[in-house]
């Protein structure tokens, strides 16, 4: 997960240097395009990382027997964020 989240602020830095090249005419608006779709894809997997890891974590724990309501909640409201 830390490599997504890496890749994310490299992402957005991407994202915010492509923006101001086609500010000034050094980029095409396609190259904006593939940025922001860059960054996106890097946010989902992110994200589909996180809820692999919590969800991964819950089922190893119901497998030991040591699942309670408590982790249920946890992982819901992280889940909700």
């Amino acid at each position: 997960m830390r490599a997504l989240e890496s890749a994310e602020v490299s992402s957005h830095s991407q994202l915010d240097s492509t923006r101001l090249g086609f500010q000034v005419g050094v980029r095409i608006n396609l190259d904006v395009l593939n940025a922001v779709s860059q960054l996106f894809n890097t946010q989902r997997d992110l994200k589909k990382a996180r809820y692999d890891f919590l969800v991964n974590g819950l089922k190893l724990k119901a497998a030991a027997g040591a699942a309670t309501d408590q982790d249920v909640e946890q992982i819901s409201n992280l889940l909700q964020r």
